[in-house]
C-alpha cells in the first residue's frame, strides 16, 4: 500500500498515477473519496503501513485506515484542486488524528469547510457511525487561511441550512488555554466545529476568563482512577446475588445525574486470602474500611451528543456499607479534609457549562479524561466552593425526594429533570377496589364499537369507546393507553381499573402522588439551575450565553429535540 515514487514497477499498472508521471504530473483538479474506517485488529496489514514513510507523517498514536486516505488526497491534489472526504468524527479532535488534522491545515492544504451530522445513521442507513465531511483545497503553502464554512445538523438539508462561517484560524487553532503545573496531557491541535456562533462565543469567553485548567481544580481535593477495577480482571470474581464477603460491583449505570446510587446488579466476591496486589487486594481494601470514604462518580461512557450533560453524583462508603466501582466509572476520591471541595466540583461537572465546554471538544461517546482535565476554567482561588457545595447537597437532596416520590413502580425520571407517573403503579398505590377490563365491559361500564381495529391503543384514538358515566372512561383513559396496541380480547383479563363506586378516591390518590413527584421534579431542576447559575457567573458568562450552555452544545439539543419529537409522535 506504500507509495513509491522511485523506480517503475512494470507489474502495477497504477504506478505512473501514484508517481504522478506525465501525463497526471500537475495532479488532480478534484479528489473525492469515502474511506473504509478500518483498524489494525481487523486488518493487520495496516501495521507494515505505519512505518511507511509516506504514511508514516499522517499518522499518530493509533491507526485507521481512514486516516491514510487524507494523505493520499494531499498527494494528488493540483494546486488550486479541491477535496471533499467523509470520516468519523474522531478527525475533529481524538489525539490519533492530531498529524491529519496538521497535513489538512499545513504546507500546500488549507480546511475550508466541515459538515457534521448530529446523528450516526445519517449517510448511512442501518450504520450508525458518528461521520463528518471534509472539504480542503491545495495550494501555495505561504497563503493565510481563509474562512472555513461550518454546517452542521440531523441531516443534509438541515446541516445546510445551519451553516455559519468562521475565520480559518479560529477554527483550526483557536485558544486553548494551559497554566502551570503542566498538563499530564497537553491540547492537540483539535478543531473548534460547531455550526453555531453562540458557541464560538462562549469559547471566547471561557478561555478569556480562564486563570487554570480543570485538571488543577481536579487535583487539590481529588485522587481520580478510572474504576476501582477492570471489569475483565474482577470478572471471576462477580456473582449475580448478594452474599457472604460480597459487596455491589457498579458499572456506568450507577452515575445517574446527581441521583441516589441504585441496587447493584452484581456484586463482587472478597477472597478469603486475597493477594497483596491488583484486585484482590483492592476489595479488601474496601471491605475493610474503618473510616467514610466519599466522592465522585462520571460515567466513562456517556455520550454527551445524546445526553447533553456529564453523568456523575456522589457516593459514600465504608466496611459496612462498601462499593466496588468498575472502569466503566471514573472514580474521584475526595482527599482528607477536601470533602467541601469535592462536593463543590461535583456540582461543577454536573453543571450545564461544564457539560456544553466538554461538549465542544468531545468526538465520541467517551468521557476522556484529557478531554476533561484541558478545560479552561477561572483561578482556583475564585472557586465558589461553599455557594456550589450547598447548591449541589440541595440538588442531591431535591433528587432524593423525587426518587421515593416515583419508587415502586409510579413512575420515572425523563430528561432533563421531569417525572412521568405509570398509570399501573399509582392504580395499585391508591388502594382502591378494582375490577377487570372485562367487568367494566361486562357491566356495560364502557362500551366498544366492535368494526374496525380492536387494538386498544386505536378503539381510543378512534373514538370507539363509550361509558355509561363519562367522567369515568375521562379518567381511567391514561390505564388503558397503558395497554398500547395489544389486541382488546388479549388485554381486557389483566387490565385493571378502578371500581367505578370508588373513582373520585382513586382521582385524588393518583393526582395526590403525581403532584408530589412533579413538585419534587420541579424542585431537583431548580436546584440544578442554581448551579448553573453559579458556574455561569464564575466565568462570566452573560445570561443569554448562560442560557444557551445550560441548552447544551447545539448537537446535543438537537438529539434532545428529536428524540423528544419522536417520542411524541410514538404516545399520539
Amino acid at each position: 500500500m506504500g507509495i513509491s515514487v522511485g523506480e517503475e514497477d512494470p507489474l502495477d499498472e497504477a504506478w505512473r498515477v501514484k508517481a504522478r508521471e506525465e501525463p497526471w504530473g500537475a495532479g488532480f483538479d478534484f479528489v473525492v473519496a469515502n474511506p473504509p474506517y478500518v483498524t489494525p485488529k481487523r486488518q493487520p496489514v495496516l501495521d507494515q503501513v505505519r512505518h511507511t514513510p509516506f504514511f508514516s507523517e499522517a499518522l499518530a498514536q493509533d491507526l485507521n485506515l481512514y486516516l491514510l486516505f487524507f494523505r493520499l488526497a494531499e498527494h494528488y491534489l493540483a494546486d488550486g484542486g479541491s477535496a471533499v472526504l467523509i470520516s468519523p468524527l474522531t478527525l475533529l479532535g481524538d489525539d490519533s488524528a492530531e498529524n491529519t488534522r496538521r497535513l489538512v491545515t499545513n504546507r500546500r492544504l488549507r480546511l475550508t469547510g466541515v459538515s457534521r451530522f448530529y446523528r450516526g445513521t445519517v449517510l448511512f442507513p442501518g450504520v450508525d457511525q458518528m461521520v463528518m465531511i471534509a472539504r480542503f483545497e491545495a495550494g501555495d503553502p505561504g497563503r493565510a487561511d481563509p474562512d472555513v464554512e461550518l454546517r452542521g445538523g440531523l441531516d443534509e438539508n438541515e446541516a445546510a441550512a445551519e451553516a455559519v462561517t468562521m475565520p480559518g484560524p479560529w477554527v483550526v487553532s483557536p485558544p486553548k488555554p494551559e497554566f502551570p503545573p503542566a498538563l499530564p496531557d497537553p491540547w492537540t491541535n483539535a478543531w473548534l466545529h460547531v455550526a453555531d456562533e453562540a458557541a464560538h462565543e462562549i469559547w471566547r469567553l471561557a478561555a478569556d476568563a480562564a486563570g487554570a485548567n480543570v485538571h488543577h481544580l481536579l487535583e487539590r481535593s481529588l485522587s481520580a482512577r478510572q474504576g476501582d477495577v477492570n471489569t475483565a480482571s474482577v470478572r471471576p470474581l462477580l456473582r449475580d446475588a448478594p452474599g457472604p464477603h460480597r459487596m455491589p460491583a457498579y458499572t456506568a449505570k450507577a452515575a445517574q445525574p446527581l441521583a441516589s446510587i441504585p441496587e447493584p446488579e452484581e456484586w463482587a466476591e472478597v477472597p478469603a486470602s486475597p493477594r497483596p496486589t491488583g484486585h484482590e487486594a483492592v476489595l479488601d481494601r474496601i471491605a475493610g474500611l474503618t473510616e467514610k470514604e466519599s466522592g465522585i462518580i462520571l460515567q466513562e461512557m456517556a455520550n454527551v451528543h445524546v445526553t447533553r450533560r456529564l453523568q456523575a453524583t456522589w457516593f459514600e462508603r465504608d466496611s459496612s456499607d462498601p462499593k466496588v466501582f468498575l472502569h466503566t466509572l471514573w472514580r474521584f476520591v475526595a482527599k482528607e479534609g477536601q470533602e467541601r471541595h469535592a462536593k463543590a466540583i461535583l456540582g461543577f461537572l454536573s453543571s450545564g457549562l461544564a457539560s456544553y465546554l466538554f461538549g465542544l471538544w468531545s468526538t465520541n461517546n467517551h468521557v476522556q479524561a484529557n478531554t476533561l482535565r484541558r478545560l479552561p476554567c477561572p483561578t482556583p482561588d475564585t472557586f465558589p466552593e461553599e455557594e456550589l457545595a450547598e447548591a449541589t447537597d440541595s440538588a442531591l437532596e431535591h433528587r432524593a425526594a423525587a426518587e421515593d416520590a416515583i419508587s415502586g413502580g409510579l413512575g420515572r425520571f425523563v430528561r432533563p429533570a421531569g417525572v412521568k407517573m405509570a398509570p399501573t403503579g399509582l392504580l395499585r398505590a391508591s388502594g382502591v377496589p378494582t375490577i377487570t377490563l372485562a367487568d367494566a365491559e361486562l357491566r356495560g361500564t364502557i362500551t366498544r364499537q366492535s368494526s374496525g381495529s380492536q387494538r386498544v391503543d386505536r378503539l381510543l384514538g378512534d373514538g370507539r369507546l363509550q361509558a355509561a358515566d363519562p367522567r369515568y372512561l375521562q379518567e381511567v383513559t391514561s390505564l388503558l393507553r397503558s395497554a398500547g396496541s395489544t389486541q382488546w380480547e388479549r388485554a381486557k383479563g389483566s387490565l385493571l381499573l378502578p371500581e367505578p363506586a370508588h373513582l373520585g378516591r382513586f382521582v385524588a390518590e393518583r393526582d395526590r402522588l403525581t403532584e408530589a413527584a412533579e413538585r419534587a421534579a420541579r424542585d431537583f431542576e431548580a436546584a440544578r439551575e442554581a448551579i448553573d447559575a453559579i458556574v455561569a457567573d464564575w466565568y462570566g458568562l452573560p445570561d443569554e450565553l448562560a442560557r444557551a450552555a445550560a441548552r447544551g452544545v447545539p448537537f446535543s439539543y438537537a438529539n434532545a429535540r428529536a428524540s423528544a419529537e419522536d417520542q411524541e409522535e410514538e404516545e399520539a
